[in-house]
């Protein structure tokens, strides 16, 4: 036999499954919402680190810049001051006239340069003096004694002479940018 299932049990079977639809979906949103808020929490959270790494990376990047900066001004003022003694000595014997000898040569770190010097006549040593003034590399020349004596075969003069030499830094820096330009 059948059991008749009253209209009030049937209400009440549809009501108990529209609650449990009902609670499902409440839970279901909670769960939802809950979910959203923790990824929008994350998501500040990450806009925050984000926002702290990008400003360490500009301070440090800055920083980098600065010190790359200083460095290269330290490079440009080495070189600068930095004197090549081979062009330097290039220079001189390409400067010197015809007939003067070199008897040696002493060079301090400041750019000075000292030469005694030997000629068989004092308008050599005169002409040394003035080529050497003129010329773009060399400055404030000068000779601080002369002495002269008969050759050892006596049949020619000897002028020794010591040469103090002041070494023109900017001129050596133009120069070599002239022939880094070449």
């Amino acid at each position: 036999m059948k059991k008749s299932v009253s209209p009030f049990e049937s209400n009440n079977r549809s009501v108990s499954f529209a609650i449990l639809v009902f609670g499902i979906t409440v839970l279901i949103a909670v769960f939802f919402g809950i979910s959203v808020y923790l990824k929008e929490q994350n998501i500040r959270a990450l806009e925050e680190q984000t926002t702290t790494f990008t400003a360490q990376t500009d301070s440090l990047l800055s920083q980098s810049l600065r010190e790359i900066e200083r460095s290269q001004r330290v490079v440009s003022e080495v070189s600068q001051k930095r004197l090549l003694w081979s062009e330097i000595l290039r220079d001189l014997f390409a400067t010197l006239p015809q007939g003067i000898g070199i008897t040696s040569l002493n060079a301090d770190g400041n750019g000075r340069l000292s030469a005694s010097l030997v000629a068989d006549d004092f308008q050599k040593v005169s002409r040394t003096v003035e080529l050497l003034s003129v010329s773009q590399r060399f400055k404030d020349t000068f000779i601080p004694s002369l002495s002269a004596g008969a050759s050892v075969d006596q049949t020619s003069l000897k002028v020794n002479f010591p040469l103090v030499i002041e070494i023109g830094k900017q001129n050596q820096n133009a120069n070599n940018s002239n022939q880094n330009a070449s």
